[in-house]
């Protein structure tokens, strides 16, 4: 095989390999799309809007191999939304859902979601809030990871450097 064939066939198993990995992370971007769509269609969309903060302290106790556990402090704040529902009440609500990015500021205008069946099932209509949590980021990279490795190993796998 000459040297031009074999730089050819390299940046064309590289481009295939890239675009399998577009592909994966389109259909998994629709699936996660369609069921929050799904999801949404059980909720009542209200305007509500920041009215203050909580500062929270927490401590996660971790428990360790040996039988000890450590322990993990730290301080957050958490908003403290109002909003008035159909029935006419203000509602307020402290919302102390772990989110990758949280950044709201006093008075904001937001959108929550209420949901139809239980009142008390209340969400932040938001990009970290609804539709993208962090477990499902770590299950893409791992699904990714997976996807990745199974390409590479078996689809890919006919042509070596020692074909050179």
């Amino acid at each position: 095989m000459s040297k031009k064939k074999y730089i050819y066939l390299i940046k064309q198993k590289s481009f295939f390999r890239m675009a399998f990995v577009l592909l994966f992370c389109l259909v998994f971007a629709l699936v996660v799309f369609y069921i929050k769509r799904e999801e949404l269609k059980e909720y009542t969309i209200y305007d509500a809007k920041v009215i203050g903060f909580t500062n929270v302290n927490v401590t996660e106790s971790v428990p360790s191999i040996r039988g000890s556990s450590s322990r993990t402090s730290y301080t957050r704040d958490i908003p403290i939304i109002e909003y008035k529902n159909d029935e006419g009440k203000i509602i307020s609500y402290e919302d102390g859902s772990r989110v990758l990015f949280s950044s709201f500021d006093l008075n904001e205008k937001i959108k929550v979601l209420e949901n139809k069946e239980n009142k008390y099932k209340v969400k932040v209509y938001s990009f970290f809030y609804f539709w993208i949590h962090i477990y499902e980021i770590i299950i893409f990279f791992l699904l990714l990871f997976i996807f990745y490795v199974f390409i590479s190993v078996f689809v890919f796998r006919d042509f070596y450097i020692s074909d050179f």
